[in-house]
């Protein structure tokens, strides 16, 4: 008869694993002279991270590259309220977008994070192709739900669009 182990204890077990497969990945002396400068500075390499992905070997994605075109972030606490909140597809969607926008870091376009930034409805319906008058109507929505916010910038008399992180306001 097999033992039963608690969720805490399969997740000390998990954590434990993970940290001998990051041990596992840090690059080798032949791998950091393949790699470009950038990537032999870094103390891991992401490409290695999921060895135990069975998807691994159909992929083409070098996951280096994949973090050094940029990350998002988002906290914990915006994540799981986003996560709790009942949003349409189109609603998720175009707050995601604003957040890839506002929140991107780390790559050659958006090197710091903006709180707010000017994002015309033509950019998202060609990003996520959408019809204008739904991308137009879901912006409303998400400002009525006080998700995101709108103001005019002074001095070019143009719309900066934010995400509003204070979630205990969202309605």
């Amino acid at each position: 008869m097999s033992e039963h182990v608690s969720d805490d204890e399969l997740l000390r077990e998990l954590e434990e694993t993970e940290h001998e497969d990051v041990k596992m990945s840090l690059p080798t002396d032949d791998q950091k002279t393949k790699v470009s400068t950038k990537k032999k500075n870094r103390k891991y390499r992401f490409d290695s991270l999921d060895q135990q992905n069975p998807y691994r070997s159909q992929s083409k994605l070098d996951l280096d590259d994949e973090y050094d075109n940029g990350f998002r972030v988002i906290e914990t606490s915006v994540l799981i309220n986003l996560l709790q909140k009942e949003l349409t597809v189109n609603e998720l969607k175009i707050f995601l977008y604003i957040l890839h926008k506002t929140r991107g870091f780390s790559n050659e376009k958006n090197r710091f994070c903006n709180w707010h930034r000017y994002i015309p409805v033509a950019e998202i319906v060609s990003e996520l192709g959408m019809a204008r008058t739904t991308v137009s109507r879901t912006l409303k929505t998400l400002r009525e739900k006080q998700m995101i916010y709108t103001f005019k910038h002074t001095k070019y008399n143009v719309d900066l669009t934010g995400l509003n992180y204070r979630f205990d306001t969202w309605k």
